[in-house]
């Protein structure tokens, strides 16, 4: 979190749902083109959000409706969604309009990359499927 703090600095807006004026927030944000960061989101959304999500835009792409209103859309909008659960189960549709990241770093999931990373190694092989002499002699051929 406080990378994220760090990177947006002065454009960054803190709220979470369902404290008082997150939504006017969400909308100064949406006009001004800064970032939004939505703090300990529970498994399920706020309906409002889902035009945003979604990024429905409307009137030729300058606006988006929230609620009832409809807000100035600046395409230098972000928008990111925290949580501090464990293991989430968002709704598929969310799945497919967010990229979900888990920084949650544990041994086992470490030494897992680790063990691929050895095997990739030893046995010369991407990890796309390819080769590493494969992709040299094409590049090889490629330059000449």
């Amino acid at each position: 979190m406080k990378w994220i703090k760090n990177k947006y600095g002065e454009n960054l807006r803190v709220t979470r749902i369902g404290q008082k004026g997150y939504l006017q927030t969400i909308e100064h944000a949406l006009e001004a083109g800064d970032t939004v960061l939505i703090e300990n989101l529970e498994e399920s959304m706020d309906p409002v959000l889902g035009p945003l999500l979604g990024r429905e835009v409307i009137k030729k792409g300058r606006f988006i409706k929230i609620g009832d209103k409809e807000c100035e859309y600046n395409p230098k909008f972000r928008l990111i969604l925290h949580t501090k659960l464990a293991n989430p189960h968002y709704q598929p549709e969310l799945q497919a309009q967010a990229t979900l990241i888990n920084f949650t770093v544990t041994r086992d999931g470490l030494e897992d990359q680790m063990n691929q990373e050895l095997i990739w190694s030893s046995q010369n092989i991407l990890p796309f499927g390819g080769s590493k002499e494969i992709i040299e002699v094409t590049f090889q051929r490629l330059r000449t």
